[in-house]
């Protein structure tokens, strides 16, 4: 008996372990799906592999409200140059982990958690990583943690800025910063951050209307349900009119995927500023110096409700060696422009990243 039960534990075992192993298409074409324990946490990601001669590896690290599926016409281009692409689904989204910790969600944490990954991945190897939305909190922050892991990195729509972080001033909390006219165009963080607002968005329904307007979903006169100063207006989101972003197949992907966990996990990242603000504390001496030498690339969108083209204007003293090249594209630009933002990857991948 005991020897059949040590058979059939065997079995299992050896069963569990290649199912483990096994790799799944990705939702992305040519990508595999993996899973990876990192920080404690089980963390999903899509992997797509050169053909051909092997450049490097890229992290790509989405924002809010997306996943990894954000980067669906970026992953087969950078493939295509012979780069290795890794989109990880990040804490709080579609296929990871949605930890209870608050603290779990501090740039400082995450940072840590794509470093394991990509010592997982590649190990011993230098990486580039790139950002969009909030993914720019993790491409601008592992330079900083890991100078020796990080090759070079680039970032989306959001630009740099040392908000919050004077060295040897007290931590000032956003709702303060905002209604002093500090930062008037983050008000609508104070709704988001709000945990009551991710239960208005329990049913697919709900989720669906919630996404159409964040994807350019407009009313019926034309106007946005959005306003940069206060947030949304949730008795308008049912009656928007549907988003000419994506089409009504690649907005069903994604309410299913946001039907997974909800919102709480995805709105975490605007609830550690203070977090972030205690680990950044050592380095605030060098906010107004340069702190990037590697090269660095933002694609800036000049019709970001949020981050206008003045608000790049002093990013530059930051780096040693950035190009900022700008598209007229809203702050989807991944999906508005998808070729032109990926000639702007590529010419600067090949000329600048290539070549140091």
């Amino acid at each position: 008996m005991f020897r059949s039960l040590g058979l059939l534990l065997h079995f299992t075992l050896l069963v569990a372990s290649r199912a483990i192993n096994i790799t799944t298409p990705g939702l992305v074409p040519g990508t595999t799906s993996h899973y990876a324990q990192v920080g404690g946490h089980t963390y999903y990601y899509m992997r797509s592999r050169p053909a051909g001669e092997y450049k490097g590896t890229i992290f790509l690290f989405h924002g809010y409200p997306d996943f990894s599926y954000g980067w669906r016409n970026q992953i087969p281009y950078l493939t295509s140059l012979g780069y290795q692409v890794i989109a990880p689904d990040m804490l709080g989204y579609s296929e990871t982990d949605s930890p209870k910790e608050l603290s779990q969600w501090a740039k400082k944490k995450l940072s840590a958690d794509m470093a394991q990954l990509a010592d997982q991945i590649v190990p011993g190897e230098q990486i580039i990583v790139g950002g969009h939305d909030w993914g720019v909190g993790i491409a601008y922050k592992m330079p900083i943690w890991y100078p020796d892991l990080v090759k070079a990195f680039f970032t989306v729509s959001v630009p740099y800025a040392w908000v919050f972080k004077v060295s040897g001033a007290p931590y000032v909390d956003l709702s303060v910063s905002v209604e002093n006219g500090t930062y008037p165009l983050l008000g609508y963080q104070l709704q988001w951050r709000d945990f009551a607002w991710e239960r208005n968005f329990q049913s697919r329904a709900q989720i669906r209307d919630l996404l159409n307007g964040m994807y350019g979903g407009l009313t019926q006169d034309n106007q946005s349900a959005f306003s940069p100063y206060n947030g949304y207006d949730l008795d308008q989101l049912p009656t928007l009119q549907p988003t000419q972003l994506v089409n009504s197949t690649t907005l069903d992907i994604y309410v299913e995927n946001f039907a997974k966990q909800g919102f709480r996990g995805p709105d975490n990242w605007y609830r550690v500023y203070q977090m972030d603000w205690e680990d950044e504390r050592p380095i605030a001496d060098r906010a107004e110096s340069v702190l990037y030498t590697m090269p660095a690339l933002f694609l800036g969108t000049s019709l970001d409700a949020i981050f206008p083209k003045s608000s790049w204007a002093n990013m530059s003293r930051y780096f040693d060696n950035l190009t900022i090249d700008p598209l007229e594209a809203g702050h989807w630009v991944l999906w508005e422009q998808p070729d032109a933002a990926n000639e702007i990857l590529g010419r600067w991948l090949n000329l600048t990243v290539v070549s140091s």
